[in-house]
């Protein structure tokens, strides 16, 4: 066994014994060091430039390209699967914390287009695609237009019309009640053969499928808060006006927008002690068999106890000035 002061080498080369080589942690360490690149030295424009590389959305809009570029050849009905891989956090985001808050600045400064929509992709997921709901939330702007292709012609309008309907639901799941970074969001409808059915039946008592699923598609944006600036095109106006004040209002803070006085009524709401004999009472007198002990009713912590810290201190302390009063059930009950 090497001393704790040195490490001990072995080398065999040919013909000859094995033979030990001290080397000193220090100065094996010190070796190993010089080694290693140090990033950080770099000036920080460059450090930018490979940030910008390393996080690139511009395989987003290729991936896009080559996959319609396959469809628009072939025959209607045929069946082509995308080559969708499996998504790792990039390399650039897992070094530092230093590197990671500067790659994250740059991604949030990026955009990234979808000028097909999704195609027949069934939508935005967590582990696998183009692009996973992760990402959405931190580039800072977002641009989804018909420019790629004709929507509604050829034999592949049905997968490019319901590819824009599922971008527009998995968008409003990625940034639903999230804290993301958008700084800019827009939806370019303008194509001509949707607005047929965007523009001149908008208003029409008609029953028109292409309306009413992209209507019910981009109602759900109303959603999503905290959006600075949102363009709407080719869709009618006062409905874009509508889903524009809805996503640019700040997003509800409950421990800022709801006075002290409210708050607390929700906590006595939230945390109403006389629900606990209710629960007991209602399990007591549906336990069939009273020859057998009644089982307790399971027992949780409630909801606003689980929020975040300042939340939770203020419902606890609420809740050690209300008295616990439980009323059992009586004595011809076993319990």
């Amino acid at each position: 066994m090497p001393s704790s002061k040195a490490m001990a080498t072995a080398i065999k080369p040919k013909g000859t014994k094995l033979r030990l080589i001290e080397l000193d942690p220090s100065t094996r360490q010190s070796n190993e060091i010089a080694k290693v690149f140090r990033f950080l030295d770099l000036p920080a424009e460059i450090r930018h430039i490979i940030y910008n590389h390393a996080l690139s959305l511009k395989g987003v809009e290729t991936f896009f390209n080559n996959y319609y570029a396959q469809l628009k050849d072939k025959p209607k009905g045929a069946l082509i699967w995308p080559r969708l891989h499996a998504r790792r956090t990039p390399t650039i985001l897992l070094l530092n914390r230093q590197i990671t808050s500067e790659a994250l600045a740059e991604l949030k400064r990026m955009t990234v287009r979808f000028d097909h929509g999704l195609l027949d992709i069934c939508g935005i997921s967590k582990s696998n695609g183009p692009i996973s709901q992760a990402a959405l939330r931190n580039i800072g702007t977002i641009v989804i237009s018909t420019n790629g292709h004709p929507t509604l012609e050829g034999n592949h309008k049905l997968r490019s019309f319901f590819g824009y309907t599922n971008l527009l639901t998995g968008l409003f799941k990625a940034l639903k009640g999230a804290d993301h970074q958008i700084k800019k969001l827009e939806i370019d409808l303008s194509d001509k053969g949707l607005g047929v059915h965007l523009l001149d039946c908008w208003d029409s008592p008609i029953k028109c499928d292409f309306r009413d699923y992209l209507k019910h598609a981009l109602g759900k944006l109303r959603g999503v808060r905290g959006v600075k600036e949102v363009v709407f095109k080719g869709i009618d106006a006062q409905f874009a006006r509508e889903l524009k004040f809805w996503m640019q209002k700040k997003p509800f803070e409950f421990l800022f927008d709801v006075p002290g006085e409210l708050r607390n009524w929700i906590y006595e709401y939230c945390g109403d002690y006389s629900s606990i004999t209710k629960k007991f009472n209602d399990t007591v007198i549906a336990w069939p068999d009273t020859s057998k002990p009644c089982p307790f009713p399971a027992l949780s912590t409630p909801n606003v106890l689980r929020l975040n810290k300042q939340i939770a201190r203020e419902a606890a302390s609420y809740f050690q000035g209300k008295p616990l009063n439980l009323k059992f059930p009586g004595p011809e009950i076993k319990l």
